[in-house]
């Protein structure tokens, strides 16, 4: 059995993207396409300075400076320790760069997974309003997340998962203000 990415490449079903099979690519072909995706343990490059680790996620990106500068303004203290090396940010900080590092490539969508493992309250606020800002802005975001209230603010749409299968579905709002959610989630 082979597996890629922790997918078994055996079992059944297809991921699409844009009406395009992807599921079978390379992850390379997925990024050439438009997603970018900010894994929950951040995956930096601690021994390269934070704007290095910016550029890369540029790729072949020509406009780079622009995508930089709007990466700084949503995380201005990025800006300030461009020249640090990344692995002596905080979590929070290293958190924000892998965010950036995803933006930088201006993907069609962003996926990010579970980004307020390990932050501090202050910080996640920090990075929950970056990421509505990049809402507000017209960014598509697949947000998998633990937190469920400051997720279902956030968000247009949930789904819940149990186990791996999709339990409840709708409008974050009516999810947020369900009964059910509330006691199982939301400690109500």
């Amino acid at each position: 059995m082979e597996t890629v990415a922790g997918l078994n490449r055996n079992a059944s079903g297809s991921v699409t993207f844009l009406g395009e099979e992807i599921l079978h690519q390379p992850p390379y072909g997925i990024f050439r396409k438009g997603l970018a995706l900010v894994p929950e343990k951040r995956e930096i490059f601690a021994k390269m300075p934070v704007v290095e680790n910016l550029l890369l996620g540029a790729g072949a990106n020509a406009g780079y400076e622009k995508t930089l500068e709007h990466v700084y303004s949503l995380f201005p203290i990025l800006s300030e320790r461009k020249n640090q090396l990344a692995g002596t940010l905080s979590g929070g900080e290293q958190q924000m760069l892998a965010i950036g590092r995803a933006l930088m490539s201006e993907p069609k969508l962003l996926i990010l997974d579970e980004p307020s493992t390990g932050l501090s309250p202050l910080l996640v606020g920090q990075v929950f309003r970056s990421l509505e800002q990049l809402g507000r802005e017209g960014m598509t975001i697949l947000l998998l997340e633990q937190n469920v209230r400051h997720a279902l603010e956030l968000c247009h749409r949930g789904y819940v998962l149990e186990n791996g299968r999709i339990v409840k579905e709708g409008k974050a709002r009516d999810l947020l203000h369900d009964p059910q959610i509330q006691k199982a989630y939301l400690g109500f």
